[in-house]
């Protein structure tokens, strides 16, 4: 006697959910929201800014006339200057004290318990 083994059928192939019917974006779409919105908010207004460096006070052109008096002021050397040092040291500060903390954390054995620093 030979028995008839029926296998059931396969379960149906998992589908992609669907946004809805008809509706089929491309990918790169959902990218343009972001991009419109850096370029309204960012950029837009630095454009404005970098090309009001190029006039004077009165609002009339100056090539680079405005950039060679703002960049031979006294005041403004000083402060490019003391930004640049602030900027470096904080930088050297924060260097510092991150290394120091990343040894630390290594060689403590768990946190909250025994010794922080060996």
């Amino acid at each position: 006697m030979t028995a008839v083994v029926d296998t059931p059928p396969a379960p149906p192939a998992p589908q992609e959910p669907s946004a809805g019917p008809g509706f089929a974006a491309p990918g790169w779409v959902w990218v343009l929201p972001p991009v419109a919105f850096i370029l309204v908010a960012v950029v837009y207004p630095l454009t404005g800014i970098v090309a009001r460096t190029f006039t004077d006070k009165a609002e009339r052109p100056a090539g680079l006339a405005t950039w060679r008096e703002t960049l031979t002021d006294g005041a403004v050397l000083r402060a490019l200057g003391t930004t640049v040092q602030v900027a470096a040291l904080s930088t050297l500060g924060c260097l510092i004290a991150g290394t120091f903390l990343a040894r630390c954390s290594r060689s403590c054995r768990s946190a909250g318990r025994g010794r922080w620093c060996g």
